[in-house]
């Protein structure tokens, strides 16, 4: 008999287990959303530019971390200042399984080219980091900031700014940099940052004012010298570099590079949500720490609400710039 009533107690306590699972489960919520196809992040830059090594960088936290149930790649759409890309993303609108990596051509280009399409057709996703620029010169040239403002005041543009495209952030930094010592320089157009140093090391211009991430290599080959820091704090790369407002420059707002994503128009809501933890899960891992830390980044830090509130802001301040400039009519 007991062992009769044990076994009832025995299946009556299972069947209350199983119905209270089915209760529970019938109340629970329904899974969060995840990506069901592998994942496209679109670059606008070919493979090897600052803006890939970037995404790249990111994507390889992904793969390694296991963050994501599917595979993700990266999609070079390079050309037309960025536009190529910008489009090749909005064709996806509402579809969850595209990234776009954005820098401040993302909002500059749109800017320069009237374009139709503009940052506000793009779901923001979130800002990981800023890159902060510096001023370049050949080693052989300009031993010091003094030199370099000496030459560059000496007469209306004896001093050659590589730059690379008319209105860029390189380009921008120099305008505002000339405004503050006083100077005006000669800008001279390449296919990009990465011609314009190699440009500076041949001669065929004085300076540039892009990411000394990009140019490590020639900057420790005692082949360029970085004369100062175009941003907020002291690079933890060149801790002897001095920044433009401790030499008594400043140059007002200094376009430090974007490196963050956005999604297409109408990204579901918990498609952006499930991207920006992923992201999260990126900045928090010491392999991400490490990569900022060799490429200098400043961590600036923005989801999808704040990350909004960040473009616009940024996107109203190129357009003032790019008006006293006389790039925009």
């Amino acid at each position: 008999m007991r062992a009769e009533q044990a076994a009832l107690r025995s299946r009556g306590g299972t069947a209350l287990s199983c119905a209270l699972a089915l209760v529970l489960m019938g109340a629970a919520p329904a899974l969060a959303w995840e990506p069901t196809q592998p994942v496209r992040i679109v670059v606008h830059t070919p493979a090897g530019s600052g803006a890939d090594v970037f995404a790249r960088a990111v994507l390889d936290v992904i793969e390694k971390e296991k963050l994501m149930p599917v595979p993700a790649e990266v999609v070079n759409q390079p050309g037309a200042g960025g536009l190529n890309a910008m489009n090749y993303t909005a064709q996806q609108a509402g579809n969850p399984h595209y990234l776009m990596a954005v820098t401040n051509v993302f909002l500059a280009t749109p800017l320069r080219q009237k374009s139709e399409l503009t940052y506000k057709d793009f779901t923001p996703v979130m800002i990981l980091a800023e890159d902060s620029n510096a001023l370049q010169v050949n080693a052989n040239t300009y031993k010091t900031f003094d030199e370099f403002v000496a030459a560059a005041k000496a007469s209306p543009k004896a001093v050659s700014h590589g730059v690379g495209s008319i209105g860029g952030t390189d380009h921008m930094i120099g305008y505002a940099l000339g405004q503050a010592i006083g100077a005006e320089f000669n800008v001279v157009a390449f296919d990009g940052g990465g011609d314009a140093a190699v440009a500076v090391l041949g001669n065929h211009a004085d300076f540039v004012t892009g990411g000394p991430s990009e140019t490590k290599g020639q900057i420790d080959a005692g082949l360029l010298r970085v004369l100062a820091v175009i941003g907020e704090e002291r690079l933890e790369s060149f801790p002897d570099i001095p920044t433009l407002k401790e030499l008594g420059v400043d140059v007002g707002a200094t376009f430090a590079v974007i490196r963050g994503f956005v999604g297409p128009k109408d990204m579901p809501a918990d498609a952006v949500e499930y991207y920006a933890g992923i992201l999260e899960k990126v900045a928090e891992s010491e392999q991400w720490k490490e990569f900022a830390r060799r490429s200098d980044f400043t961590d600036t830090k923005a989801g999808p609400g704040e990350m909004g509130e960040f473009l616009a802001r940024r996107n109203d301040a190129i357009a003032e710039t790019l008006t006293a400039m006389g790039v925009l009519k």
